[in-house]
């Protein structure tokens, strides 16, 4: 019951309706406190709408719940974006290269690294992460060259 809630709140998500896809993780979670894509995807909708002092507390129990999970880097990577928010790089920082550290090619996490590097003033750290940002997409590519 819980895993059809789950896949019901996976498909609300991927059809951008995150506040529907919020209360049915929270469904699935009633049915099953051990899933732990449901807390960490509820964190990922809580993210979304803007809910960002909850999003903590629920990624950190799912990557307790499964600390080896294929999803790990992208959890790593929702609580430094918490921390990024809320204008603390020295707590986002670890976050980001722990996610790193666990998949070292979503271009995402080294983008956000580089704006933490660049925030605390670590320009030279910040152009390296920037670069390899640029490397694995062409997303932060820039013209004004």
């Amino acid at each position: 019951m819980a895993r059809a809630i789950a896949v019901t709140a996976i498909r609300l998500r991927n059809a951008h309706s995150d506040c529907s896809a919020a209360i049915e993780y929270e469904r699935a979670i009633t049915f099953d406190r051990n899933l732990a894509n449901a807390y960490a995807w509820l964190g990922r909708c809580k993210l979304a709408i803007g809910s960002v002092d909850e999003v903590i507390s629920l990624v950190e129990y799912a990557i307790r719940r499964s600390p080896h999970d294929r999803n790990l880097a992208a959890w790593y990577w929702q609580v430094g974006a918490v921390h990024l928010l809320k204008a603390r790089t020295d707590e986002a920082v670890p976050r980001f290269e722990k996610a790193r550290s666990v998949h070292a090619g979503f271009h995402y996490i080294r983008a956000c690294l580089a704006a933490c590097y660049a925030l605390n003033g670590e320009t030279k750290r910040a152009s390296v992460a920037l670069g390899e940002a640029q490397r694995l997409s062409s997303r932060y590519s820039s013209s004004a060259g």
